[in-house]
Formats: C-alpha cells, sequence, structure tokens
C-alpha cells in the first residue's frame, strides 16, 4: 500500500453526522448506565457503613451498661469476682474487649489475655499496655457518652472502636470491638449488593436498547 502510494486511514475518526445513530444512542445509554450504577453503589457503600456503625455503636453501649450493672451487684466484694465476670463474658462472645482503667488512666484488668488465650490457646503476645496518646484519647471520651476510635499500639496496630464510662470514682470501663469484625458484614453485603445491581443494570441496558432500537432507532 505504502508503495502504491496509496493513503489509508485506519483510526481516522468518523464525523458525527456520519456516525450511526444506532451507536450514538448505544454510547450514551452505556455513559448514563455507568453513571448510574456508580451512584447507587456509592449510596450502597455509605449507607452499609453507617448501618454497620451504628449496630456496633448499640453492642458498645449495651455491654458498658451490662458491666456497670454487675459492677454495681459486686461492689462490695473484691475486685476478682467482676474481673473474672468480664473474662468470661470475653471467653464466650469474642466479639468486644473490655478494659478496666484507674482515673489517671492506669491498667487495672485487661481482657486482651483472655481473647488471646481465646484465638491462640496460648499466650502468643506480648503483655498488653497503653501509650499515652492511647490512654488520654481514652480519659477524654469517659464523659462524652460516644463511641470513638482507637488503635492501639499494644495489640499489634488494631484499630478498634471503643466506648468508655465511669463504674465509679474511682475506676474507667472501657469497651472495645475490632473495626475489622466491625465490617466484616458489611464487605459482604456490598459484594452481594454490587452483583446483583450489575445484573440488574446489564438486563435493563440490554431492554432498552432492543426496545429503543426495535422501535425508535430503525425506523
Amino acid at each position: 500500500i505504502r508503495m502504491s502510494g496509496d493513503h489509508i486511514y485506519l483510526y481516522r475518526r468518523t464525523p458525527k453526522r456520519d456516525t450511526p445513530l444506532s451507536s450514538q444512542f448505544q454510547k450514551w445509554l452505556l455513559v448514563w448506565t455507568v453513571l448510574v450504577f456508580s451512584g447507587s453503589f456509592l449510596i450502597n457503600y455509605m449507607y452499609e457503613t453507617t448501618s454497620a456503625l451504628s449496630t456496633a455503636d448499640t453492642v458498645l453501649t449495651y455491654e458498658v451498661a451490662a458491666a456497670k450493672h454487675v459492677f454495681d451487684q459486686t461492689s462490695s466484694y473484691s475486685d476478682t469476682q467482676f474481673n473474672e465476670w468480664i473474662r468470661n463474658r470475653s471467653m464466650s462472645s469474642a466479639i468486644t474487649i473490655d478494659l478496666v482503667l484507674d482515673q489517671e488512666g492506669k491498667i487495672l484488668y485487661n481482657d486482651f489475655e483472655a481473647q488471646n488465650e481465646l484465638l491462640y490457646h496460648a499466650n502468643v503476645m506480648p503483655a498488653f499496655s497503653l501509650t499515652k496518646e492511647e490512654t488520654d484519647l481514652i480519659l477524654q471520651n469517659v464523659d462524652n457518652d460516644v463511641s470513638f476510635t482507637i488503635t492501639l499500639s499494644g495489640y499489634q496496630d488494631t484499630e478498634m472502636l471503643a466506648k468508655a464510662a465511669r463504674l465509679n470514682q474511682e475506676k474507667i470501663i472501657v469497651v472495645l470491638e475490632d473495626t475489622s469484625a466491625i465490617f466484616l458484614n458489611r464487605t459482604g453485603a456490598i459484594y452481594e449488593n454490587t452483583f446483583s445491581s450489575i445484573l440488574m443494570f446489564a438486563l435493563l441496558y440490554m431492554m432498552i436498547y432492543l426496545l429503543v432500537d426495535s422501535m425508535v432507532v430503525q425506523r
């Protein structure tokens, strides 16, 4: 072709007036379908995230209230009885983890050893401790009655959702839940909804295209 002097433009852009109407319609239908699907995915992601956090906050609120109730009942006994109740709760649920601090933020009891024994059947992690920044964050949120996020360097830098409350004038209860566990169900729900949305939008796309193409474009 080069020797003959003919010029063939394989990738020359087709003018809009020469583009078939069916191709133009198909292109814009695809664009709008992708936009609507992306918007649907974003709304679903935000909803599932909010729902997961709300559920976790409800669980933490319940666990804090339960701990305060048991503490009031066992306050006339030694701390061992209350600590044993916390340990049994952790071993039975494996969802939340409890800390008991004094007013200065010193750890009086922590439940990470019980979780470690439950998950790994051995004490394979070093003794748990809080940094000054972590302690200050907990103390700042004791009287706020709201959940907060904290990353525990003493627990493999695990990000936790936490809620703190006073047991009395001397002790503070902190209940924590791993955020990866909180968002596990959310991620599964998003995958299921995304897959079903892809099937739905693909079916709608084909139905609309075939319908409009046969009733409008071809005529």
